[in-house]
């Protein structure tokens, strides 16, 4: 009992910070999409105490007062993955200005992309990678013909 509690709200304090961490680097670097992360509870005796912390993903209406509709739920290990990729991004945002990657399914670690975009989005850059192929090939060719 006491150590699954003792458990239990080290897990919340660290799933606390990761959502207070995550909310500033989104407000930062994607204000405009008004974002949001929510601690959330699921609860259920028989789960593991990791397991009843969920990361709730919203997105929120210019002063709508509905509730905002949720995007997806994400696991607190999931979600300390996106935490490390959204510092990943906000460390690129701060050196450069500009984050380039916001988007695309395959680098945007905010986007929750279904198997068919994803599928699409790696033909397209396999077709890309063909294409740049191509045209080095043709480069060289024409610097062994000079």
């Amino acid at each position: 009992g006491e150590a699954r509690g003792q458990e239990f709200f080290a897990h919340l304090a660290e799933a606390s910070h990761l959502v207070d961490e995550a909310n500033e680097i989104t407000a930062e670097l994607r204000p405009q999409d008004r974002l949001k992360f929510e601690v959330e509870l699921v609860w259920d005796i028989n789960r593991e105490v990791r397991d009843i912390i969920v990361i709730r993903f919203m997105q929120f209406e210019d002063a709508s007062e509905t509730a905002p509709p949720v995007l997806g739920y994400w696991a607190l290990p999931r979600f300390r993955e996106k935490v490390e990729l959204f510092r990943d991004c906000f460390d690129i945002h701060s050196r450069g200005g500009e984050w380039p990657s916001l988007g695309d399914p395959l680098e945007d670690p905010w986007l929750t992309p279904s198997s068919t975009e994803l599928a699409v989005a790696g033909t397209l850059a396999a077709h890309e990678k063909v294409r740049q192929y191509q045209l080095q090939q043709q480069q060289q060719q024409q610097q062994l013909q000079q």
